[in-house]
Parts: structure tokens; C-alpha cells; sequence
């Protein structure tokens, strides 16, 4: 069986038990994010992740063999998550998103749980003592290995980027609450495009969940998918300025373009933005994201169209205009 993804599994026992949803799982803020280590919502990404890799591409993340006591249970709950679970889409399924809502929600209590709920988290309270014994002691060490890495570059940048991003796409940060929910996992949301995990986002109020296992050897590359995950919100719909403009101006000059093309800005706005912050910081961000295989066929045409917008030399619509007939040309 391929292994796609390796993990190095810890056996120490973490000293504090896991007996319920502590009401607090916070581990730093800032002016803008506030950090979030939740064990469950890290379990349950794990067991996703494997169940995932187990149906679709017959792989795993565990390298090694249980205690045949351990391996029953271990399949219990791969089983529960391969057929109950698997084909609800992380970010997109109402029921991923609602239990992803209550489960990191600060008052949240095992005690009490929504009846919705009750199947899903028998298995996961029947798994507690398994993943602890074999897989969250490494996991949380890698979680907070990663943020303790970004956390000093996300105080020094922040509100640069806050500034700018809201700038260009002149739609507010947050309001209520003020500072971003991010939830740091030792893995995310994998696809059957490239079996990887990458951090995914819901919107209202803007919720991040931020992978560690991954792309994450190119120092920076992390600040940037936070900075794009978390922008999310600021584009989506098309009343919000960027979208709005897209639809506006092909609605009015019967013009097309790529799918998702506001998306397509986005990658491009957080890359540049953050590359500029990252060189004031004394790194070396050679490639940003998009130059690094996501929406990379556009990257030539943004330069020469978008990167005017950014640097405020035009507007996003005529911007937005120049790109869309030269695309035109390549179709």
C-alpha cells in the first residue's frame, strides 16, 4: 500500500487527560487571528484524512501495525468515518461545517451532546485513548513547532496586510468578532487532485483551519495560505467589490473569463502582498503560491494587468478589462 502521507508517531502519553471540551482551546491572539489547538477537531481531521486515502486511493498515514487489542477499535472507527463520513466534503457539507461550528465552539460540553452529533462522537470518545497513545503527543508537537515558527512573522506583518488587502478588495476585515478564528490541525482537508492536505475556510464569520503536514519546507509559504484563507470572506458574492466588478464588466461588455476569477485575484493580491512583506522581513520568497502550480497559467497576464491595480496606477475595472480581452486571445 503507497503511503502518500508519513507521519512519525509519538508514544508518550500527553500528561494532561482529554476527558472533555475544555471551555477554552486558545493558545495565542493577535490583532487580527485568534489561535485555536482543538484535540477533537484534530481527531477528527485525522480520522477523515485516513478513512479519505483508505476509499479513494488506497493509501494510508499510518506506517506501522497495532496490537491486535488496539487494531479493532482502530478499524471501528475507520469504518464508521470511511462509510458515514468520507463523501461529506469538509469544507462544503452543512453537516462537516456544523459539526466542525459546535465541536470548537468554547461552550461546547460532551456532557450535552445534539443528538445529530451523538453517533459521530461515540466514535470519537471510543478513539480518545488510541489517538493519544499513538498519534496526538507528535501531532500537537508539530502543530505548535509550525506556529511557533510564523506566530513572531504574523505580529510584524498583520496589520500591513490587513491594510492593503482591505484596500483592494474595499470590503471591511470583521466586525463581530473582531479577530479571525483560526484552528491549527496537524492535517486539513485532502482532495483526490493531488491527495495532499491544504487549510480550507467557512465564511459568517470567517473560520480558518490551518494545516501543518504539508508544503510547508519554504519559509513564508505559510503566511501566505493564512493570509489568503483568511481573506476569504473579503471576496465572495458578487455585491462585494471584486466579484461585483468581475460580473459587472463581462455582464456589460459581454466579455468571459476563467471560472471563479475573483478567486483567481485573490491568489494573486495575497501572494504579492505577502512576498513584499516577507522581503521587508529579510526572506527570500522567490515563488508565491500561485507561481507555485495554483492558477499558474494565469500568473503572466496578472502581472502585467493586476499588478498595475495593486500599486494603484489604475482601477480593478480597467484592470480587469485588459486581462480579460488578452485572455480572450489565448482561448
Amino acid at each position: 500500500m503507497k503511503k502518500l502521507l508519513l507521519i512519525c508517531i509519538g508514544l508518550i502519553v500527553i500528561s494532561t487527560k482529554v476527558c472533555g471540551q475544555s471551555k477554552s482551546d486558545r493558545i495565542d491572539t493577535t490583532n487580527y487571528y485568534s489561535f485555536h489547538i482543538n484535540y477533537w477537531l484534530n481527531m477528527h481531521h485525522f480520522l477523515w484524512t485516513e478513512a479519505f486515502l483508505n476509499v479513494k486511493a488506497d493509501s494510508s498515514i499510518i506506517n506501522f501495525e497495532f496490537p491486535l487489542s488496539d487494531q479493532t477499535k482502530v478499524d471501528g472507527a475507520l469504518d464508521y468515518y470511511s462509510k458515514e463520513l468520507v463523501g461529506k466534503d469538509l469544507r462544503y457539507n452543512e453537516y462537516m461545517s456544523d459539526f466542525k461550528r459546535w465541536i470548537t465552539n468554547p461552550n461546547t460540553s460532551l456532557d450535552n451532546i445534539p443528538k445529530q452529533f451523538a453517533s459521530h462522537m461515540d466514535v470519537l470518545i471510543g478513539f480518545d485513548s488510541y489517538y493519544q497513545r499513538y498519534f496526538w503527543p507528535n501531532q500537537r508537537k508539530e502543530v505548535l513547532k509550525t506556529f511557533s515558527e510564523n506566530i513572531d512573522l504574523i505580529r510584524k506583518t498583520e496589520n500591513e496586510f490587513v491594510d492593503r488587502i482591505t484596500k483592494l478588495t474595499r470590503h471591511f476585515w470583521q466586525f463581530d468578532p473582531p479577530q479571525v478564528r483560526v484552528d491549527l490541525s496537524y492535517f486539513a482537508k485532502t482532495t483526490t487532485r493531488r491527495f495532499d492536505t491544504r487549510p480550507y475556510t467557512t465564511i459568517f464569520p470567517t473560520h480558518v483551519v490551518m494545516n501543518v503536514v504539508g508544503e510547508n519546507d519554504i519559509k513564508g509559504n505559510w503566511l501566505e495560505l493564512l493570509y489568503h484563507e483568511s481573506a476569504h470572506g473579503l471576496i465572495l458574492g458578487n455585491s462585494y467589490f471584486v466579484a461585483g466588478t468581475i460580473k459587472d464588466l463581462m455582464e456589460a461588455e459581454n466579455l468571459k473569463g476563467p471560472r471563479s476569477l475573483e478567486h483567481v485575484y485573490l491568489f494573486y493580491f495575497t501572494g504579492q502582498i505577502t512576498k513584499g512583506l516577507l522581503e521587508k522581513q529579510g526572506i527570500d520568497y522567490a515563488q508565491t503560491y500561485m507561481e507555485r502550480g495554483v492558477y499558474e497559467e494565469y500568473f503572466p497576464l496578472l502581472e502585467k494587468y493586476l499588478a498595475p491595480y495593486i500599486n494603484r496606477k489604475t482601477t480593478l475595472s480597467n484592470s480587469t478589462r485588459d486581462f480579460l480581452k488578452e485572455w480572450k486571445k489565448t482561448q
